[in-house]
């Protein structure tokens, strides 16, 4: 995926804020996303792009349009012991997590009031060697609900080249 595709699945979460903010990129890989996600955020915003494979990191800017990027070798199903984010992006790394239950408590611990969880995963609950554990928008919508997220909106969605099912991009409010 190009750069320019990645930020029409992200564009349409609406970035009204114009205030800095604090974001993480759990599962960055070589940082298509993350880029995607700096070119939208405010000036002066700062994401820490995670990734369990440090060769992937060095790919990932250290600044692109005006946001910060700090990059992060890490297993980010672990703990992180990072200070609580405006936003999250999860773009094709969810279907990697195992136990999504116990993910989510730290994923929740990881949100500020009010933050938002921003997704990309493809729309399937059919797993195979590439998406192990598959997270559809339905089955998303019920998992994001019992953490207590409100307002799970889907975005936007496209044809994927490895997979039969689409791609989409959800996003959240969590309800701390």
């Amino acid at each position: 995926m190009q750069p320019s595709e990645a930020i029409t699945m992200l564009e349409p979460a609406g970035w009204v804020n114009s205030a800095p903010q604090a974001w993480a990129d759990l599962g960055c890989g070589k940082g298509i996303f993350t880029v995607a996600l700096a070119s939208l955020l405010p000036t002066g915003s700062t994401i820490s792009a995670i990734d369990r494979d440090a060769d992937n990191l060095h790919f990932v800017p250290a600044k692109y349009k005006g946001t910060n990027i700090q990059t992060v070798h890490a297993d980010f199903t672990t703990d992180l012991s990072l200070s609580p984010f405006d936003g999250i992006l999860m773009a094709n790394s969810l279907h990697y997590v195992r136990d999504r239950n116990v993910f989510g408590e730290l994923l929740c611990s990881l949100l500020k009031k009010n933050g938002r969880l921003l997704i990309v995963e493809y729309d399937t609950d059919s797993a195979n060697r590439w998406v192990p554990f598959p997270v559809s928008f339905v089955t998303l919508e019920k998992w994001a609900s019992s953490l207590g997220f409100r307002n799970v909106t889907r975005l936007k969605e496209r044809v994927s080249t490895y997979q039969r099912s689409k791609m989409y991009s959800a996003v959240m409010v969590f309800n701390k």
